[in-house]
């Protein structure tokens, strides 16, 4: 089980996460959702959403990540 510490981000930085391969957990605000190849999520530039993903078996993951801080 890798985890990522749940952080959020100042205001007025987005961030957008592509799940490529692998699957995984994703922890966004008060939720845990699985998150598959194909789906995304966009972190609001709002400072108020904690994220962090989870590798639950460790077996490799790929992703595309897009970040804009204003």
């Amino acid at each position: 089980l890798d985890i990522a510490q749940p952080h959020t981000h100042p205001a007025a930085a987005e961030e957008i996460w592509l799940q490529v391969k692998g699957s995984s957990l994703l922890f966004f605000g008060n939720r845990l959702l699985r998150q598959e190849p194909g789906e995304a999520f966009l972190v609001p530039p709002t400072n108020t959403v904690p994220h962090s993903s989870i590798n639950p078996d460790g077996e490799p993951q790929l992703w595309l990540f897009y970040g804009c801080r204003k």
